[in-house]
């Protein structure tokens, strides 16, 4: 099986050894050229590079400014429109529709009778072509296939 192929082959022991030597030269290449110390070089001007151009152009500030200029231009929007309260009685009339469109038609009565019909022909269905027992053994079989695989 699998494990007589690894041995053969000592794939493990070979992986392990490539890992060690890609992380020596990984080492040894950082160190001749400080790639971790330019690295740290470049990150540290990129921040004071930021930071700099924040002071002089003001970024946060106007940036906080804009998100509490649309907040009041928002509530004063839903002030004028009164939008919250015009949502909310038009979601009181659509239910209030949905009721009477159901008392008049029987809408739950009917989807209650096309699931019990949809049950009783699945369960129908079972008995006559025994799906449930076809998929059950499926799945045995498929184990007993992966077991032997393994092994």
């Amino acid at each position: 099986g699998a494990r007589d192929f690894e041995q053969r082959h000592q794939l493990g022991a070979r992986t392990v050894d490539a890992a060690g030597n890609a992380v020596t030269a990984t080492r040894e290449a950082n160190q001749k050229y400080g790639v971790t110390d330019k690295i740290g070089q470049a990150a540290s001007s990129a921040v004071t590079a930021t930071r700099e151009a924040n002071q002089k152009y003001h970024v946060t500030e106007r940036a906080s400014q804009g998100v509490v200029d649309a907040a009041k231009g928002a509530r004063d929007f839903e002030q004028r429109h009164q939008l919250g309260a015009r949502t909310v009685d038009a979601a009181g009339n659509a239910v209030t529709a949905t009721r009477e469109a159901n008392q008049k038609y029987g809408v739950t009565d009917k989807i209650g009778q096309a699931a019990s019909s949809a049950v009783t022909a699945t369960r129908e269905a079972n008995q006559k072509y025994h799906v449930t027992e076809r998929a059950s053994q499926g799945v045995v079989d498929a184990a007993k296939g992966a077991r032997d695989f393994e092994q």
